[in-house]
């Protein structure tokens, strides 16, 4: 989703991010399929990111990491607790921890997802800003969208 999202623009990202959990949704784990909209948020916030350069710095990169890791917070957390009633699986530690402070269901399922989601996404950005500048630039030519249509007539 990052990758296809940073050499494409937030479109093909949140379209490569959706198809893939709908995918592995029918034919692996049918609990993918409802992560497709978070990963389709995911896609248009690291598409939006690099088409304004945010990946050609560490601090950048850091930041569309938080941001994407956001958008993925966003919009999991009610996904979470509309289809399953808590968490997600790898945060169960900290949203077990929430509800036994007596935290708001939300609340809890907020801060799993926080601790799993925005290291991971600052992980995959970091790797995807490495093979990013690590293209050629024969093929980055493929993905640039600077030029100009004159006319079609």
């Amino acid at each position: 989703t990052c990758l296809a999202a940073a050499l494409a623009g937030p479109v093909v990202g949140a379209i490569s991010g959706a198809i893939n959990n709908i995918i592995y949704g029918v034919t692996m784990d049918p609990i993918s399929t409802v992560y497709a909209f978070s990963q389709a948020g995911i896609g248009i916030v690291v598409g939006l990111m690099a088409y304004y350069g945010a990946l050609k710095s560490l601090k950048g990169t850091l930041l569309t990491g938080i941001f994407g890791g956001a958008a993925a917070v966003v919009i999991s957390t009610p996904l979470n607790i509309i289809f399953w009633g808590t968490g997600n699986l790898w945060g169960d530690l900290a949203y077990a921890a929430a509800v036994a402070k007596h935290f708001p269901l939300w609340q809890a399922s907020t801060i799993d997802e926080i601790i799993v989601d925005i290291p991971d996404k600052i992980v995959v950005l970091l790797l995807v800003a490495a093979l990013f500048k690590g293209l050629p630039k024969s093929l980055m030519s493929l993905y640039q969208s600077n030029h100009r249509i004159e006319s079609l007539d």
